[in-house]
């Protein structure tokens, strides 16, 4: 059987869809997301941001709205998001919304 990789780039004809039943099937991939473990979640750094703060005008990446005036949780790679939204996001995956950094796993 031809790879796929070697079908795309040599353009010869792909023998999963050489016939018209296989042609309409959709590829299948699968993303495995695990939960961050709560210790690596409660050892991350929390600030009060207050409206004093001009450089606080940055967007929480997961929700969108701005920064000021929350609580704001830091990741291990320094990027800052509503200390809400990454505990929930956390408790899904265990990467940075942003750069993907990984935490560990129960």
């Amino acid at each position: 059987m031809t790879s796929l990789l070697h079908s795309v780039f040599k353009s010869e004809p792909m023998e999963e869809f050489d016939n018209e039943e296989n042609a309409y099937e959709p590829m299948e991939f699968f993303y495995y997301y695990y939960p961050a473990s709560e210790a690596a979640v409660e050892q991350l750094v929390t600030n009060i941001i207050g409206e004093g703060n001009e450089a606080r005008n940055a967007e929480c990446s997961i929700c969108l709205k701005t920064l000021g005036n929350a609580e704001v949780t830091e990741m291990p790679c320094n990027h800052e998001y509503h200390s809400i939204c990454l505990r929930d996001w956390l408790s899904t995956r265990n990467t940075c919304p942003i750069c993907r950094h990984v935490l560990p796993v129960d």
